[in-house]
């Protein structure tokens, strides 16, 4: 996320479609009989865009709006870097090292990034910001040439979970180098996905599912009195198709990939997804990867961090985690091959291994 509003340069936009949202996505058809018709509420929020449908129709369309609303202003207010005034802008653009207060949100959430980059061995790092913009992301523009290996070195200086300090209780966040920044969009869309579900739930509306950005989660049943269907996007950036369609109940989906946001550099592909550890995006043959959790911020967040471990040491720790999770590898003549772990496997029996 980039409080900057800059156009896409014309060899960055060639690859990126106007909205990044939709590495995973649900609209798919549902077959034509008698059934209710939701309550559908969408708009744009946190740099993407957000559709819900709530099946509880006796339910004031009034009060699930502003209820809708205000979960969006909370997500934003504590952690959108596109707002100057949220906790975390804030937070970046103080050069003290004393702790700061937060709201409990954000506390939570930058305590679900912590544990989540000590289990991924450092491959989810909310701090990773100097190094999306040193590769032209923060603004959406694509480079000319690769930053020299003394800049990347430099900017890896300024990243590392190991430079913050989270005292839960306290509700307090400090850096210990007052250039880092921290930059929760790999797991906040997926909080508010889990926000606005719960409140939802609360209200009295059972039924419904709620997508942000394409981080989607399923509670009850659809319309059709069947589990909800959610397609996975077939990862290639000419197309909007279904490459794998999934029925979840009760359930949260996302998908993280590198056929969104990308730019060719002398050929070669640049991936948005930047390996925290090493500083470059990036270059493994996996296209997407699907992760299945009761919560979508747990979802949202273990889907980049396999994304940036690759279909080979992510499979591995999907498995000796048990995260169901889906790999979908891109095959040199332009083909995809799917991967499960056996959680996932469980949960969706495996269709045919290779789609042409």
């Amino acid at each position: 996320m980039s409080k900057n509003s800059h156009k896409p340069s014309r060899a960055f936009a060639a690859c990126l479609p106007i909205l990044l949202a939709g590495l995973a996505w649900w609209a798919i058809k549902q077959s034509p009989q008698a059934q209710a018709e939701p309550l559908i509420f969408s708009g744009q929020t946190m740099g993407t865009t957000y559709q819900i449908k709530v099946v509880d129709t006796n339910l004031d369309r009034a009060q699930i709006e502003k209820l809708i609303n205000a979960q969006l202003d909370l997500v934003n207010q504590a952690m959108s870097t596109y707002r100057a005034d949220s906790e975390i802008s804030r937070f970046n653009d103080a050069r003290s090292t004393l702790p700061m207060k937060l709201s409990a949100p954000t506390v939570e959430v930058i305590a679900q990034a912590l544990e989540i980059n000590q289990l991924s061995g450092g491959a989810f790092d909310p701090t990773v910001g100097a190094l999306v913009r040193l590769w032209g992301f923060h603004k959406k523009q694509a480079l000319s040439t690769a930053p020299s290996p003394e800049t990347i070195a430099a900017a890896r200086a300024s990243v590392g979970c190991d430079k913050l300090v989270l005292d839960h209780k306290a509700a307090t966040l400090q850096k210990t180098r007052p250039d880092l920044q921290v930059d929760l969009a790999a797991i906040a869309k997926g909080r508010a996905v889990d926000l606005i579900s719960e409140a939802l739930t609360s209200l009295g509306a059972r039924h419904h599912m709620v997508e942000i950005g394409g981080e989607v989660r399923c509670q009850g049943q659809s319309p059709r009195h069947t589990p909800w269907r959610v397609g996975i996007e077939r990862p290639d950036a000419g197309l909007r198709d279904v490459y794998r369609a999934l029925e979840l109940s009760d359930q949260s989906l996302a998908t993280s990939g590198d056929y969104r946001s990308f730019y060719l550099l002398n050929g070669q592909r640049i991936s948005h997804t930047i390996d925290p550890r090493t500083g470059h995006p990036i270059t493994h043959k996996l296209a997407s990867v699907t992760v299945i959790l009761p919560d979508c911020m747990s979802a949202d967040a273990w889907a980049t961090a396999l994304n940036v471990l690759g279909p080979v040491a992510g499979l591995a720790l999907a498995e000796k985690l048990k995260l169901p999770a889906l790999f979908i590898t891109r095959n040199p003549d332009q083909s995809f091959t799917q991967q499960s772990s056996t959680h996932f496997s469980a949960l969706f029996p495996s269709p045919p291994e290779k789609t042409p």
